[in-house]
């Protein structure tokens, strides 16, 4: 299902075909027509989908099309000096919904050689009436074997390379370039899944940028932010703002391996139970208690186009305590799961993060320490991790031992006595904090963790 789905989508006119990345929403079943805003929530979250099937299925077009949308991302979409990344990209130019997006079948005949023409005929959807408004909208067959441009036929790079040169003569649609923290933070999260599963280096730098310059703003401001522009910010963050960066901070400390990011997440999520953890209720609220004094707490549950704030907390939470053995953080994220488990009963497809956090929850963790004297010594051990998809993991390591070591016994009983044997990149697998022998073998590793 998940397959055939993002096959549907990659290979729909939703996708942009010439430039990368997705538009805001279909308007019809085939996914052919959508309305043609571009969000940076929609591209950040369809990318950890189309990598992890990637994983799992090995089909590259899903690699190909992620690869793709970070592309667009990264080029359209991110600040270069700040690397913060922009909100939306309107859907309509010179007042015309999809003016920039959309073809005339007789414009692109005069601009193609005819065997270029006849190469994209057979991977395209093209006709003289064309399928919105008397214009074409690119799309082509799921069952189409040359994936459209998600592929690496030299002809067909090429025809898009012209078709990209001849789009970008026309008006470029209006871009926001406010720096949203929650949704930054996603994306973030994007380029990170990237470098974990695929090792992109550049996608981990361009994520540590973002999230550094997220935290130096705050830093700057007196406090984690909503949003910022023209370096103005605008707004206290709301719990959304501190959880999805929570998250993102986590997985930072999962890829470099810098405890000083697991002391961050700590950090932000002690302050965000402090500011929106309401103790009478027993539940999280959406706005800060110092922030602006409102009639009734506002409290969102369901997951809507991003995940809720309070569904991303408790994902937090539950990757914190099952780090830091904190029985408070388990006591909070318990406290919730009581709360929304009859909701999520009655209208389950408004609790997709919850659901996927559930299931988490109700399935045993697998805790891993990875220590080394340098990153590149653990660097192939950290690989082998992200190999096969396996969801219900949680990843403690300290890079640079012994720096931080008195540090990271604080930070989580993973840690605790465990040292790296022989100079050597060691790994300790665990269940509840029940370590296994350690290992330094890299095939060892791996028919551990996967039992191969």
């Amino acid at each position: 299902m998940v397959e055939h789905s993002l096959n549907s989508i990659i290979s729909g006119g939703i996708y942009d075909h010439i430039g990368g990345g997705i538009h805001r929403y279909s308007t019809e079943p085939s996914w052919t027509i959508p309305h043609f805003e571009k969000m940076l929530y929609d591209n950040a979250l369809i990318v950890p989908a189309l990598i992890q099937c990637f994983t799992i299925s090995n089909n590259i077009k899903f690699k190909n099309a992620a690869m793709d949308i970070l592309s667009y991302i990264e080029r359209e979409m991110m600040d270069p000096k700040t690397f913060l990344f922009y909100t939306a990209q309107d859907a309509d130019t010179d007042g015309e919904e999809g003016k920039y997006y959309t073809w005339d079948k007789k414009y692109i005949s005069q601009h193609l050689t005819p065997e270029e023409l006849l190469i994209l005929h057979k991977n395209f959807d093209i006709t003289d009436e064309g399928n919105f408004e008397n214009k074409n909208i690119l799309r082509y067959s799921t069952s189409n074997p040359n994936d459209g441009f998600l592929t690496e036929n030299p002809h067909l790079k090429t025809i898009r390379s012209k078709l990209n040169a001849l789009r970008s003569e026309r008006t470029y649609p209006f871009t926001d370039e406010k720096h949203i923290t929650s949704w930054n933070a996603i994306t973030s999260n994007a380029f990170l899944t990237s470098y974990l599963y695929l090792g992109i280096e550049n996608h981990l730098n361009i994520a540590k940028l973002n999230t550094k310059s997220i935290l130096q703003i705050s830093n700057n401001n007196n406090g984690l932010f909503r949003s910022f522009k023209q370096n103005k910010v605008s707004g206290y963050a709301f719990l959304e703002d501190y959880s999805s960066l929570i998250n993102t901070i986590i997985t930072l400390h999962e890829a470099t391996l810098d405890p000083s990011w697991l002391h961050k997440a700590i950090e932000l999520t002690d302050k965000m139970i402090q500011d929106f953890y309401d103790p009478q209720k027993k539940v999280f609220v959406d706005s800060p208690t110092h922030g602006e004094q409102l009639i009734t707490e506002p409290i969102n549950f369901y997951d809507n186009a991003t995940p809720s704030g309070i569904s991303e907390a408790v994902k937090a939470l539950q990757k914190l305590h099952s780090i830091t053995n904190n029985k408070s953080y388990l006591n909070i994220l318990i406290s919730q799961y009581s709360i929304i488990g009859h909701l999520i009963g009655e209208f389950p497809s408004g609790f997709s993060n919850w659901l996927k956090v559930l299931l988490m929850h109700n399935n045993d963790t697998v805790q891993v320490c990875l220590i080394s004297y340098d990153l590149p010594s653990v660097s192939q051990m950290q690989k082998i991790l992200y190999k096969k998809f396996l969801p219900n993991k949680v990843i403690v390591g300290n890079s640079s031992f012994p720096k931080h070591r008195e540090d990271t016994k604080i930070l989580s009983p993973l840690f605790q006595e465990r040292v790296p044997e022989e100079d050597k990149a060691t790994v300790f697998i665990c269940n509840n904090y029940t370590c296994e022998l350690p290992i330094n073998s890299i095939n060892l590793l791996e028919s551990s963790i996967f039992g191969a």
